[in-house]
């Protein structure tokens, strides 16, 4: 006991040296577990609350013009859809954004309508006239997941990487049940719960149905919807045969002011 007691007095100095680098540690490690989530949430809140009162501003009729649903439109080239994006933006109508914390998606605009337009400036309803909080929100958009730096594009975060030819596992998709989904019109901000992911073919019976107010019907809460369909990107595949359908379940929705 003495000889350990000699030893601690010995290197007193270089003990309480050591244990302040493990206490500056361990508060660095509590900030990042624990405050600084927080923080960020915080932030992409404030953020969200930004964007939604200067970009998106809802409407109480329907856009004038003609609005196309096109559910079949292929990705083009990027070259073609930053043509189409040019081509279109004057006469696209904006309906909102959606965010998505947990795949980095932070401000995906919205346009009415799904054509390759809309298509090129961000995502589309895939129906007419929808509304925040009723019903079921169907939207579409592309995924360029295999450009490099793709999963910065459109629905692109909602894929992990791109999966192997033939390989339709769930694991490839980036939010996970429970995760929240955001859509916002200008005038107020939708929450939704994941509470279904899937890979289909684009030729499966049910694959269209899952875009119509009918979906909600899917679901036990018959809660009100917002249903994300995006290609499903493997290798050697040019035009994929299969979407990224991932489903929300309304949990609320304020206005933007409040």
């Amino acid at each position: 006991m003495d000889n350990i007691k000699t030893y601690f007095k010995q290197h007193k100095k270089s003990s309480i040296i050591i244990g302040s680098i493990l206490g500056v540690f361990l508060i660095g490690f509590l900030i990042f577990k624990f405050a600084y989530p927080v923080y960020e949430t915080h932030k992409a809140s404030s953020y969200r609350a930004k964007i939604t009162k200067t970009k998106g501003r809802g409407t109480t009729q329907m856009p004038k013009g003609k609005f196309k649903y096109d559910p079949s439109t292929k990705t083009p080239d990027l070259a073609t859809l930053q043509r189409l994006a040019k081509e279109g933006a004057k006469d696209s109508k904006l309906r909102g954004f959606i965010f998505i914390p947990s795949a980095g998606i932070k401000e995906l605009p919205v346009y009415e309508g799904v054509n390759p337009y809309t298509l090129s400036l961000g995502a589309g309803t895939a129906k007419p006239w929808q509304v925040a909080g009723k019903g079921n929100y169907a939207v579409e958009a592309h995924n360029y997941i295999k450009l490099r730096g793709g999963q910065d594009w459109f629905l692109s975060r909602l894929q992990t990487e791109v999966a192997p030819a033939g390989n339709y596992s769930a694991k490839y998709i980036r939010p996970k049940d429970g995760d929240l989904i955001e859509l916002t019109d200008g005038q107020n901000l939708a929450k939704y719960k994941i509470i279904s992911r899937k890979i289909i073919g684009i030729n499966a019976p049910y694959a269209t149905t899952m875009l119509t107010d009918r979906y909600v019907n899917a679901f036990p809460n018959k809660k009100p919807l917002i249903t994300l369909a995006t290609c499903f990107e493997q290798n050697g595949i040019t035009y994929p045969n299969q979407r990224i359908v991932v489903t929300g379940e309304l949990t609320s929705i304020k206005p933007i002011k409040k």
